[in-house]
């Protein structure tokens, strides 16, 4: 994915960033029937979209979207099972179910921590599935290695006393701010390499 090359519209939360994706900007380890297309609702497309979740111990990735494939529900099952297996990944039987009217598979990368959910539920067409596919990815925080971050050895904020009313100098501001930019960092590191 390309995010640096183009106008990207995203939305910051409390506590993280989220990035509308286009179809072309999908994922390639999570594959997508030929004919997908993405479902629309009153306000238009529901386009896929990247959201980093920042927590004190770890940054959540997730991609996920809302698909309509050209296929029956057992067809959609079966073409996820075997494209998923022949790129790589493992199905998962935690998590995955089988009902008349929905399904959900699920898979993980060997050796890591990367999931993906397909939930797949049938469109008013037989020949159609609607999909929720979400990729989750959870990376460990931990502090920048170069001794200028609030890590191990980071100690509590010091405080000025308020009847004075200046502001602390920045190197006394707090740890908690700085290791708040280094995860952003890390995240804004990691649009740039993913994908």
């Amino acid at each position: 994915m390309d995010l640096l090359g183009s106008y990207r519209e995203f939305r910051r939360r409390h506590n993280g960033v989220l990035i509308w994706l286009r179809l072309e900007e999908w994922p390639v380890d999570i594959p997508l029937p030929p004919g997908t297309r993405v479902v629309e609702t009153g306000d238009g497309p529901f386009d896929p979209y990247w959201r980093f979740v920042l927590e004190p111990d770890r940054t959540i990735e997730a991609v996920v979207g809302w698909f309509i494939l050209p296929l029956s529900l057992e067809g959609a099952i079966e073409w996820y099972q075997a494209e998923m297996i022949k790129r790589g990944w493992e199905e998962l039987a935690e998590g995955s179910y089988r009902m008349p009217r929905a399904a959900a598979v699920r898979f993980q990368q060997p050796g890591s921590n990367v999931c993906i959910t397909v939930g797949l539920s049938p469109g008013p067409d037989t020949e159609q599935t609607d999909a929720m596919i979400r990729r989750i990815v959870e990376h460990p925080w931990s502090p920048p290695s170069n001794g200028k971050g609030a890590g191990a050895n980071a100690k509590p904020a010091t405080r000025t006393p308020k009847a004075k009313k200046r502001r602390a100098p920045r190197a006394a501001q707090g740890a908690w701010s700085r290791s708040r930019s280094y995860r952003l960092s890390a995240v804004c590191s990691l649009l740039t390499q993913c994908h």
